[in-house]
């Protein structure tokens, strides 16, 4: 048997020969401060571990590599940092929006003006593609559906909810193409207008602030 190393708090000792014996060696801890102590003015503790002689090199190998990882400072991953007054306006932006998606949804009849068949031909034929024309009707709902989904999942900091949000808008400026020029009342333009401005600043937020990093834990 030889010592592989001494010890002055026992403590310390049996966590290191746990440690060596769940690595399959025979460590064994002598106290020996039972039998009186140390000897006054003696260096030789009292408390040390003992192994086979032919399991020495082993064990100082893995105990070199258990104080090396010890001594390793672990890595921590930073929480993103975003200020409260941003995160507030952020969630409050896309609740607006929903709302506004909502109003539109439900009271866009009672808000759009109907001109005159004469007016409305002329309209219709000014049209820039009937491809598009078609696709844009036929994109209606999905597009109003999938942007209500992405609005509920940005609130949560979905990383696909961003994606689909800026899906929805480039997929809406595409088919902006397909439809004759309209005769649109005030109140649908105005609440038009502002929905578009709050996906653009939301969008904005998403991408271009520290909201981003929400996105990405």
């Amino acid at each position: 048997m030889a010592t592989i190393r001494s010890y002055s708090k026992s403590e310390e000792a049996y966590a290191d020969a746990a440690f060596l014996c769940g690595m399959g060696l025979d460590a064994t801890v002598f106290d020996e401060r039972a039998f009186g102590g140390n000897l006054l003015g003696t260096s030789v503790s009292g408390i040390r571990i003992e192994l086979p002689d032919e399991q020495i090199t082993e064990a100082n190998q893995l105990m070199a590599a258990r104080v090396s990882e010890e001594k390793t400072p672990q890595a921590i991953s930073p929480q993103p940092v975003v200020p409260v007054n941003l995160d507030r306006l952020f969630r409050w932006i896309l609740i607006a929006d929903l709302g506004l998606s909502a109003l539109i949804v439900g009271g866009g009849d009672f808000l759009i003006v109907t001109p005159p068949d004469s007016v409305n031909e002329f309209l219709v034929s000014l049209s820039f593609s009937d491809a598009l024309w078609r696709l844009a009707y036929l994109s209606y709902w999905p597009l109003t559906l999938f942007g209500m989904l992405s609005n509920i999942l940005c609130l949560f900091y979905n990383r696909i909810g961003r994606s689909l949000f800026a899906f929805t808008i480039v997929w809406s400026l595409v088919i902006q193409l397909g439809p004759p020029p309209q005769i649109l009342g005030p109140a649908v333009d105005f609440i038009g207008g502002l929905q578009g401005t709050l996906t653009c600043i939301a969008l904005a937020l998403m991408y271009w602030s520290p909201l981003s990093e929400r996105f990405k834990a």
